[in-house]
């Protein structure tokens, strides 16, 4: 059994409010629980990202099984690895909106949690801003693109011990694409020497949603470090947004889904736009690891 989608997103900021209004920039509905979090929806769902208070970062990944059955067997894959699991707390099921989870560090000290779907909302879902709304459903929430020391170490946890696919690899920026599902890819590691979180993504519904979140963020005096532009291997128009926990929101459009049938390397298109994508890589890199970059601190 290997995990389907990824369900959830934990990210971390000093001032988990400061993602409401933010985050409606974009459509997603923020809702504010008694401890403070903010959960921001894009379905559904109760939740598809959690934003807790806390270092700003990444929080947890939240890789999403079918059922209790999958995800007692996607465990003791897990142990028979030798990776040491845990279960989810009381309060943890709670503010995932899961029936059980488990959780393990990956090799760049990343909190990584397999849990049941998480729960739907009773008060159904309509898109802020008038927008159209967002892929997710069986594809999950988006994609994450992570920082990490240790390549190969990572591509043996996500892909050999966790059952991740390979998509694509760009050797030329140290860059592997892994997906769990149907999308063409859930997860992005760049081999840089440090750890940290470069961008996350979510996927819009209608071009048109795209355009309107530029104007709008332009407006609010949202940052823009990327320019509109194509990534050819998985077929999306996108643009990033600096956001509330010092890490990107790629905010995107037209993203393919695959099968097993996928060749890497297969998609020949040309890319376009995108200026200023690596230059958080290139910051990162001269920064060590720290002044402003999105360092990890794992939870233990």
């Amino acid at each position: 059994m290997t995990a389907t989608a990824l369900g959830y997103v934990g990210v971390r900021t000093e001032a988990p409010r400061e993602w409401a209004g933010y985050a409606e920039v974009f459509g997603l509905r923020p809702e504010q629980d008694a401890s403070g979090a903010v959960r921001l929806r894009a379905d559904e769902r109760a939740q598809r990202i959690v934003v807790e208070a806390g270092q700003p970062g990444l929080g947890y990944l939240g890789w999403e099984v079918p059922d209790r059955d999958a995800l007692e067997a996607m465990g003791n894959r897990l142990d028979d690895a030798g990776v040491r699991l845990r279960e989810g707390s009381t309060e943890e099921l709670d503010r995932r909106c899961v029936d059980r989870l488990l959780w393990c560090v990956d090799p760049s000290g990343n909190r990584v949690e397999f849990a049941t779907p998480v729960a739907r909302s009773d008060r159904g879902f309509e898109p802020a801003a008038g927008m159209a709304g967002f892929v997710t459903g069986e594809l999950g929430v988006g994609h994450v693109a992570l920082y990490v020391s240790d390549l190969d170490a990572s591509l043996k946890f996500y892909r050999d011990v966790m059952g991740l696919r390979i998509s694509e690899e760009i050797p030329e920026i140290g860059a592997a694409f892994l997906r769990a599902g149907g999308r063409h890819h859930s997860l992005v590691l760049f081999d840089v020497g440090i750890t940290g979180i470069d961008h996350l993504f979510v996927q819009a519904e209608s071009i048109h949603d795209l355009g309107r979140a530029m104007d709008t963020a332009r407006h609010a005096g949202v940052d823009q470090p990327v320019a509109l532009g194509y990534h050819p291997p998985d077929g999306t128009v996108s643009a990033y947004f600096s956001s509330p926990s010092r890490f990107r929101l790629e905010y995107g459009w037209g993203g393919r889904t695959v099968d097993d049938t996928w060749v890497p390397g297969s998609c020949d298109d040309t890319p376009w736009g995108h200026e200023g994508l690596l230059d958080s890589i290139h910051e990162a890199l001269a920064a060590g690891g720290r002044l402003g970059v999105p360092v990890v601190e794992a939870t233990r």
